[in-house]
C-alpha cells in the first residue's frame, strides 16, 4: 500500500470511529440524515473517506442507506432487544464454559474494578459511562475464555443494544440492580463454581430482558427517536 494509501485508510478508519461513538452515544440521534459533503465539510476531509466509513456502519447496520436518495442513522429497533438477549446469555455462557475454572486475582479485581466504576456511572446518571462500564464487565467474562471469534460475535450483537440502553436509561437505570447481579456473578467465580457462575449470568441477562421489556411496553412506538 503507498503512503497516499495508507493515509487514506487511517482518515477513513478515523472518521468510522467517530461517526461510530456519536451513533451509539445517542449524539447523532436515530434517523438523523447524514450527508457525505456535510461530513467531509465539517472535519475538513475529503468525501472518499466519510464514503468509505459510511459503507462500514451500513454494514452493521448503524446506517440505512436509499441509493441516491439518503442516508441516515438507522432507526432504533425494539424487537432486536427480545430476539438478542437470548443469544447473549447463552454465549456468555458458552465463554464461561471454555475459560479456566479460576479466574486469575488480576481478572476478580478487573471485573470489581468494572463493576465499582458502573455503580459510580449509576449514581451520577451517566448514561453512556454506564452503558460502557457494563459492556466492559461483560467483555472481560467473554475474554477469559480466550476465544478471539466468540468475542467479536457476541461484541457484533451487542454493538445495536447500546443505543436502545442510552435511549431508555432515564428509566431503566433509575433503580437498576444490575450492580448487585453482577457481584453475584463475581462471588461465583471467587467460589471456582462454574455452574453458580453461569446461573448468575443467566441470571443477569433474563432480568435486564425483563426490565427493559417492560419500559418498552409502556412505550407506545415501536422506534424510539
Amino acid at each position: 500500500m503507498s503512503t497516499q494509501g495508507i493515509a487514506r485508510h487511517f482518515v477513513s478508519q478515523q472518521m468510522y470511529q467517530l461517526i461510530r461513538d456519536q451513533i451509539l452515544t445517542g449524539e447523532l440521534a436515530p434517523g438523523t440524515v447524514l450527508k457525505d459533503q456535510q461530513l467531509a465539510n465539517q472535519y475538513s476531509v475529503s468525501r472518499t473517506p466519510v464514503r468509505e466509513a459510511l459503507l462500514r456502519l451500513e454494514s452493521e447496520n448503524l446506517v440505512t442507506t436509499k441509493p441516491n436518495r439518503w442516508t441516515q442513522v438507522t432507526p432504533l429497533n425494539i424487537d432486536a432487544v427480545k430476539d438478542s438477549y437470548p443469544i447473549i446469555w447463552s454465549l456468555e455462557s458458552l465463554a464461561v464454559r471454555l475459560a479456566p475454572v479460576s479466574l486469575s486475582p488480576r481478572q476478580l479485581q478487573l471485573l470489581s474494578d468494572a463493576n465499582a466504576a458502573l455503580a459510580r456511572a449509576l449514581r451520577q446518571h451517566h448514561a453512556v459511562e454506564a452503558t460502557q462500564m457494563d459492556l466492559k464487565f461483560h467483555r472481560l467474562i467473554v475474554e477469559s475464555s480466550g476465544n478471539h471469534e466468540l468475542t467479536k460475535v457476541i461484541e457484533q450483537i451487542k454493538t445495536p443494544l447500546q443505543r436502545i440502553e442510552i435511549a431508555y436509561f432515564d428509566r431503566l437505570f433509575l433503580s437498576d440492580p444490575s450492580v448487585a447481579e453482577h457481584e453475584n456473578i463475581i462471588e461465583a467465580f471467587k467460589q471456582h463454581n462454574r455452574n453458580l457462575a453461569i446461573m448468575a449470568i443467566e441470571a443477569n441477562w433474563q432480568n435486564s430482558l425483563s426490565r427493559l421489556s417492560k419500559l418498552i411496553e409502556n412505550n407506545s412506538d415501536k422506534d424510539v427517536t
